[in-house]
């Protein structure tokens, strides 16, 4: 092998090292929320066991989730192999969005054209590993690695089986269009924009091939119409979650997708279309525009779309088109393209690391540091006794006009297992003792400040301690304040000493009958 095939060959891996450096660095960064607690529940995993058979896992999947069942299905005999632990679940997502790098390097060398083939592949799976938006999802238990995956295979196969129509390019395209389907409603528009572009572009590709891969599709329809059925009797249920923008597909998609420094993608996307104008450009372009008209058309008349997660599918096409475009100023530019694709990267690998990047991006929730999460796993079994109570302000009160304390409460029951103590979040003090998180309505705000000193004194009891823990970002609230002059006139005491922890933050109020000095743990321990 020639000095230059080496390195050609060596840009093609490079991408695909970065992302698992990047993706590998954060898989134990922070705590699992919600969604990731769902992905064990619907399996019936790690305290949720035992694993259900395959009958009772569909319809604990119809009744009460939105996901189609591929991922799911991928992440049972996954961890059956690898373990049921935040980490080993966090791997196979890890491991796709692996996968989904050397997609996008594939699919931008079948769509630049001849001359920037090896160029376009490498830089377009540069750019998506540099994507600091796609990174994040590398270490989060969801799906969000695996329909990117299987959506550019789909893309990349109905390219392939359009110019060229074999065995296995027509079993390739179906199977991965239909796993597309069968991850995430968000595929739905994605698979549509392609048999828009059959209908529209096809035949003008390849003419011969048109009427055989019309087939395909029609096959990959009647294959769906069992989950149509489902979607259909989900919307019968009126499920209904906090929404933003009905504009949102517009109005944020570059501030996402850009990693900060979106007019270098424009650029890149000037120049993929007047110096790389191919027929595999046009179609790449053609997926993207047709997705994001489907998506907005759907979310102005029925808004449903709160997070731009649900477009990551989309992704890995559009960073082709501006890693074809890339390479395409490459040729001619090589000084100023380089400096542009270095700025990209780094901004990519800067707000990797950076928690305020993905908090920035409409409708994400905020989650624990896995540091935080262990100081109160580590309070609760050496430190928090039988008759104390625990009083939790770990998350915002509101997000996307919902209440939201709700999300900690499925979170804290699956990290505080089988705790003997009392708990409750500081803005609903309710006890927390939902073992099924999809099984019960969320519990319900304090709205009226009145009726706060009365509930607090309720719960609170007779109990000997009451601790109060807090995440160190927040914000002092009015209901902490009550609280704590609720715990005076009951006659409790502050400890001399806190819990003072990079993360979390804790007071102690003992009773009479109470020991003053309990054990205040470190967050090292």
């Amino acid at each position: 092998m020639s000095l230059k095939s080496d390195f050609r060959t060596l840009l093609t891996i490079l991408p695909v090292v970065l992302a698992a450096m990047l993706g590998g660095l954060q898989l134990n960064r922070d705590a699992l929320w919600y969604d990731e607690v769902i992905s064990y529940y619907l399996i019936g995993a790690a305290q949720y066991e035992p694993l259900l058979p395959p009958a009772a896992f569909l319809e604990r999947l119809v009744l009460v989730d939105r996901w189609p069942p591929v991922y799911y299905a991928l992440l049972t005999p996954w961890s059956i192999a690898a373990g049921f632990t935040p980490f080993s679940g966090r791997v196979l997502s890890w491991f796709a969005g692996l996968l989904t790098v050397a997609a996008a390097a594939r699919l931008g060398m079948d769509v630049a054209p001849p001359s920037l083939k090896r160029g376009g592949g490498a830089l377009s799976a540069l750019v998506l590993a540099s994507s600091a938006f796609f990174i994040y999802f590398l270490h989060e238990l969801r799906g969000y690695t695996v329909y990117p995956l299987l959506t550019t295979l789909s893309f990349l196969f109905y390219w392939r089986v359009l110019h060229k129509v074999t065995r296995w390019r027509a079993a390739g395209f179906v199977l991965f269009t239909l796993l597309a389907l069968y991850s995430h409603l968000a595929t739905y528009p994605m698979v549509a924009a392609i048999g828009l572009y059959h209908l529209v572009w096809g035949r003008r590709i390849k003419r011969e091939a048109w009427v055989r891969v019309t087939v395909l599709i029609a096959l990959v329809g009647v294959l769906t119409l069992p989950w149509l059925v489902v979607i259909y009797f989900k919307l019968g249920q009126g499920q209904t979650i906090g929404q933003t923008s009905p504009w949102l597909p517009l109005l944020a998609f570059l501030p996402s997708f850009g990693n900060r420094v979106w007019p270098l993608l424009v650029l890149a996307l000037v120049a993929a279309g007047w110096r790389a104008r191919t027929s595999g450009t046009g179609y790449a372009a053609a997926l993207v525009i047709l997705t994001m008209a489907i998506t907005l058309a759907l979310n102005v008349a029925a808004p449903f779309l709160f997070h731009m997660r649900h477009l990551v599918g989309i992704l890995p096409v559009f960073y082709v088109i501006v890693g074809v475009g890339a390479a395409a100023m490459l040729a001619r530019y090589r000084l100023i393209t380089g400096v542009l694709l270095a700025v990209w990267v780094v901004a990519g690998i800067w707000n990797s690391f950076d928690f305020r990047y993905m908090l920035a991006t409409p409708g994400h929730e905020p989650t624990l540091p896995t540091a935080a999460m262990d100081t109160l796993i580590h309070t609760a079994e050496h430190c928090i006794a039988e008759d104390d109570v625990a009083i939790l302000y770990i998350g915002e009160i509101e997000s996307r006009g919902l209440p939201w304390e709700w999300i900690n409460d499925v979170v804290m029951v699956y990290y505080w297992r089988e705790v003997p103590f009392r708990f409750a979040h500081i803005n609903t003090l309710d006890p927390i003792t939902n073992d099924d998180p999809m099984g019960e309505d969320p519990q319900t705000p304090i709205t009226d400040i009145a009726d706060y000193v009365p509930k607090a004194t309720r719960f609170v009891a007779d109990a000997e301690r009451v601790w109060l823990l807090r995440l160190n970002h927040l914000p002092e609230i009015e209901q902490q304040m009550l609280l704590i002059e609720t715990l005076a006139a009951e006659g409790y005491t502050e400890a001399v000493q806190h819990m003072d922890t990079p993360h979390i933050t804790g007071w102690v109020y003992y009773s009479d009958q109470a020991a003053p000095e309990p054990c205040l743990p470190d967050e090292r321990t």
